[in-house]
């Protein structure tokens, strides 16, 4: 069409005035001199194919990425598609660009701080391990999902996971530990109650005894 500009260097318009989609990791500027000024094609790392242009972030980066992806997909997220969602990590094996970077956090949520996201990525600076569950104080286990020993009851809403057993130990087994699941203890043969805390009828004398209380 007569009048009608050729574009080059990734724009477009009727003036070749704006950035082709997904050529905006800089600003549009006119040619200058022998500087063709070329729009930057969008580093998304093959998860999305949309970004838009953002003068606040090129200025932070120094000018070199103002690029910022939309839409990122396989579970990724970030400025460039190069990090993995919340309750996903970085698989160590593989690069940001695999579709199968970024993989699900295995944590019971139950037992590990912030409802069950793993540590994103592996880092020895930081000691972080990719994947790896970050369990509450009384918890244990590679998915965080079983209480320590003397500990039972293992819930969401409890800051530590598992309440403490408290056993007494003069009724209780020696060494023994309790239901992890309903906290009763391993009482010895003439003691009794949730915490081996008493004697059975007709015995007496918690913790004066072999077997926890003497006959009266």
């Amino acid at each position: 069409v007569h009048g009608r500009c050729i574009c080059h260097h990734n724009t477009e318009g009727l003036s070749c005035e704006r950035c082709k989609d997904f050529y905006n990791d800089a600003p549009w500027r006119p040619a200058e001199g022998t500087q063709d000024n070329a729009c930057k094609r969008c580093n998304c790392n093959g998860h999305s194919g949309r970004c838009h242009f953002d003068m606040a972030v090129y200025q932070a980066s120094g000018g070199v990425s103002g690029g910022v992806c939309e839409d990122c997909q396989d579970n990724t997220t970030g400025q460039h598609c190069d990090q993995c969602k919340r309750f996903f990590y970085r698989d160590p094996l593989k690069v940001i660009s695999d579709p199968q970077a970024c993989l699900p956090c295995n944590c019971d949520p139950d037992g590990t701080l912030h409802d069950g996201v793993c540590e994103s990525h592996t880092d020895p600076a930081l000691g972080t391990v990719a994947g790896r569950c970050t369990c509450k104080e009384n918890v244990e286990g590679v998915r965080c999902d079983k209480c320590k020993a003397n500990y039972y009851g293992l819930s969401g809403r409890d800051p530590l996971g598992c309440q403490p057993c408290n056993c007494d130990p003069s009724g209780s087994l020696p060494f023994s530990i309790c239901d992890p699941a309903t906290g009763e203890c391993l009482c010895q043969q003439f003691a009794m109650g949730r915490h081996c805390e008493k004697c059975v009828v007709r015995y007496w004398g918690l913790g004066n005894s072999l077997y926890g209380c003497s006959p009266c």
